[in-house]
């Protein structure tokens, strides 16, 4: 998680640079690209990195470890061809999308660029999937969350600076993209090394046995890697690019609190796959809450900055992007019903479940497009994050319900409510005091504002198993000592 936090500040620094230099018209054709390079990438990588975290790890967990070169091999086939036909499309339309579909002629260089970089993205994303199977964050920490970050940010930037424009700094993230698959292969040659040969390197019962797993998989991709970035590829067929680089700011920023869930399921889900490949549901039970409730009490903190500087956060990315304010509250308040849920899409997920999965996706992502189509013409950029934070409420209330009738855990505990207390008394003191002290500087507030939550998340109790992940974290950060003496402060019956 601390990893994430860096690795993603990193590129919201790298986007709040980009949008002062380019301003909003421009940093909203970025957006554009960006966002349709994502999705590429996303649908020819996603099932398939998960389905290798998912047959590696239970390999790994049941002693099956001469199946674990003929499951690396496959994924990997999978991934390049599926990456190479992306990007050949992307390559054959980026002009008629950019032209016909979004009238920005400067909008089809950026797609040609990104084109290009989308085996290697793909590539990268799912050698770090493999990686993470084996337990080992250190290289999705360096890959995904020091290097590209850092690269991109390097790259772009100088690229920038030398003059070449939007187009140096797409380029900048090819080249990032390219060291990152050098990185990630290098780290897999080293555990391949660890792994017994098997008879057949590549059996056509592994390709097989990826695809079947993958298929329902990539149809529910469809939906729900293209239904989340609707938002943005709809409202930049309706408005100005100067709406839609104000709402990719306002989105980029509400996403900082899908970090810390992001970083707990990174964490979690091999152990997931092995607990249900063991039939352990006590485990995953205390797997499941334990998740819900630490990623919630870390998610609060920042939704409450949020909440309480909307305008100064969106202001740093330069004058104008602070009418954003209102679509960033709405998309903060989506994100943190989503990270109260935990992680039931990866239970369902690690189960082989994928078919359920591709059923969710695909009706929310449906009912999500549409109200983003509806919305988008008459309410502009407010409305688009209305149905976008609706469909994220709706997506983790579907998958809840799903692995309670399975499974018969549900994430939600006494503890959890906790620190939703904590910080809804938190936004009201510190919005009182902004309203009768004027004065006090935004730092003074920020400081405040935490200090305060920190307090009242201690005066109200820290559950025990929670205490024990805690110490254990401290523990690795090499603050133990500091860390048990506030503890003491938080003893729980």
């Amino acid at each position: 998680m601390v990893a994430s936090v860096f690795g993603n500040g990193i590129s919201y620094l790298f986007s709040i640079e980009l949008a002062r230099l380019l301003g909003p018209g421009d940093y909203g054709v970025y957006a554009l690209g960006l966002t349709l390079f994502n999705v590429l990438v996303l649908l020819t990588s996603q099932s398939v990195g998960t389905a290798g975290i998912r047959y590696v790890s239970q390999a790994l967990g049941l002693d099956q470890v001469h199946q674990v070169r003929t499951t690396i091999l496959a994924t990997l086939l999978l991934t390049v061809v599926g990456s190479c036909i992306s990007a050949s499309s992307l390559l054959l339309l980026s002009k008629r999308v950019a032209l016909s579909v979004y009238a920005q002629p400067e909008l089809a260089p950026v797609l040609t660029i990104f084109a290009l970089a989308i085996p290697l993205a793909s590539t990268s994303y799912v050698l770090v999937s493999i990686l993470q199977a084996f337990q080992s964050l250190k290289y999705t920490t360096l890959v995904r969350y020091l290097w590209e970050p850092v690269g991109k940010t390097c790259l772009g930037l100088s690229l920038f600076m030398l003059g070449f424009g939007l187009e140096g700094v797409v380029t900048g993230i090819v080249i990032t993209f390219v060291i990152a698959v050098l990185i990630g292969g290098q780290a897999l040659r080293r555990q391949w090394k660890l792994l017994p040969q098997a008879s057949n390197e590549l059996a056509i019962i592994d390709v097989v046995k990826v695809t079947r797993f993958c298929g329902p998989l990539l149809v529910s991709n469809i939906f729900g890697v293209i239904a989340p970035r609707s938002d943005i590829l709809i409202l930049g067929y309706w408005a100005s690019s100067y709406e839609t680089g104000v709402y990719q700011s306002a989105l980029q920023t509400a996403g900082v609190i899908a970090l810390v869930l992001g970083a707990f399921e990174t964490a979690l889900a091999p152990s997931i796959a092995r607990v249900l490949a063991q039939k352990h549901l006590g485990r995953l039970c205390d797997l499941y809450q334990s998740g819900a409730r630490l990623v919630f009490a870390l998610t609060i903190p920042l939704f409450v900055l949020i909440s309480l500087f909307a305008e100064e956060i969106l202001g740093m990315f330069g004058s104008g992007f602070s009418v954003g304010a209102a679509c960033l509250i709405v998309l903060s308040v989506g994100h943190l019903v989503n990270s109260a849920a935990s992680s039931p899409n990866h239970v369902l997920l690690m189960d082989g479940r994928s078919r359920i999965v591709m059923a969710n996706t695909i009706i929310v992502g449906l009912i999500q497009v549409a109200a983003i189509s509806v919305l988008a013409p008459f309410w502009g950029m407010i409305g688009v994050a209305f149905a976008t934070a609706s469909g994220l409420v709706t997506l983790a209330a579907l998958r809840i319900v799903q692995v309670w009738r399975i499974y018969r855990i549900q994430p939600f505990t006494w503890d959890l409510f906790k620190p939703l207390c904590c910080g809804a008394l938190t936004i009201t003191v510190v919005s009182v005091m902004r309203v009768q002290f004027v004065e006090i500087p935004i730092a003074v507030l920020v400081l405040l504002s935490m200090t305060l939550y920190i307090g009242l998340l201690v005066i109200a109790g820290v559950a025990s198993s929670d205490r024990a992940i805690l110490q254990s974290v401290a523990q690795r950060l090499g603050v133990l000592r500091v860390f048990n003496g506030i503890l003491e402060f938080t003893k729980h019956p």
